[in-house]
């Protein structure tokens, strides 16, 4: 793809490929909440011929290249790969100032939102028709992955990607597999679920048998993959939701060992899902793992701080 060719992809159809809808119309520009940031009130928009964007919380703005170099941190070369690997070129939309789409049909049309979708809106699964599923090697996905810390070797044994339509746009995300045969959706804008919410167990296969960690997403188990610098050497459940606590519950109890070790988040929450779990537990001898990553919030910000660190100490 050439810069003309990005430059004729309409803004619109670039943010629903990341899963960003627009949420206001103000005089035929379509207001987003920002790439860029987690916001409540949008501050993003983009021009009704779908060419160019401004950022008001950022005093920022540009074309379709200036807002991908923007978002990944890369040069014109490194957007243009970007896009390829977005595949929307297929979706180009005119920008005729007359296009009757929906969203431009009443000038200060307000499209509502629910508040729980501002920032990580849910997905389900009557909305998701899969395309494929493949092994991980998405520009995007991996970029957004060294963001948080995690290198591809690390993430790729235990995540691949998926391609999915909802409500007829394309999309793609991380996938990392439960135990019910659906998958944990994950991209920098939103994380969702493929088919039956469930835990997710991965075995070591070697190594203490007489043990178990309990993490609460797979980005905190992948960050501990980071931190320790190798695969488990215990099996390990990962809850993908506070709510799948009695689900995780049984699945220890068949297990058969003895310690139960918790990287569980550090706020009210997770304090909480401790103390039940304790509770339920309670002939395990447990251990509360989340004084490792004491003042983070979870230990995926943890490994992002301690790697920030680093990076300055250099």
């Amino acid at each position: 793809m050439n810069s003309d060719q990005a430059k004729a992809i309409h803004m619109r159809d670039l943010l629903a490929a990341l899963s960003h809808q627009p949420v206001q119309v103000q005089r035929g520009e379509l207001w987003f909440y920002s790439p860029f940031r987690e916001e409540t009130d949008a501050s993003f928009k983009i021009t009704r011929d779908g060419r160019g964007w401004y950022d008001h919380g950022e005093g920022a703005g540009g074309n379709i290249v200036d807002f991908v170099m923007r978002l990944y941190g890369t040069d014109v070369s490194g957007a243009l790969t970007q896009l390829d690997d977005l595949n929307i070129a297929n979706t180009v939309r005119t920008g005729d100032p007359d296009d009757q789409h929906e969203f431009w049909q009443t000038p200060t049309q307000l499209i509502e939102v629910p508040a729980a979708r501002k920032s990580e809106p849910k997905v389900t699964e009557s909305e998701i028709a899969v395309t494929r599923v493949q092994p991980l090697q998405n520009r995007a996905l991996v970029a957004y992955l060294k963001k948080r810390g995690i290198d591809t070797e690390t993430a790729a044994v235990y995540v691949d990607e998926i391609y999915y339509t909802q409500k007829g746009n394309p999309y793609f995300a991380l996938a990392f597999a439960n135990e019910s045969g659906g998958y944990e959706l994950r991209n920098p804008y939103f994380k969702g679920t493929h088919d039956s919410k469930d835990i997710s167990i991965v075995r070591a296969g070697e190594g203490d048998s007489q043990s178990v960690a309990v993490f609460e997403g797979f980005m905190d188990f992948l960050s501990a993959c980071m931190v320790a610098k190798r695969k488990p050497v215990m099996d390990c459940i990962i809850l993908n939701s506070v709510a799948m606590r009695d689900r995780a519950v049984e699945a220890i109890q068949q297990m058969d060992v003895g310690t139960l070790y918790l990287y569980l988040d550090r706020d009210e929450r997770g304090r909480q899902l401790t103390e039940e779990l304790t509770a339920q537990l309670s002939d395990l001898t447990v251990h509360d793992q989340s004084g490792l990553y004491a003042e983070h919030k979870d230990l995926n910000e943890y490994l992002m701080e301690r790697n920030k660190a680093r990076a300055l100490a250099k």
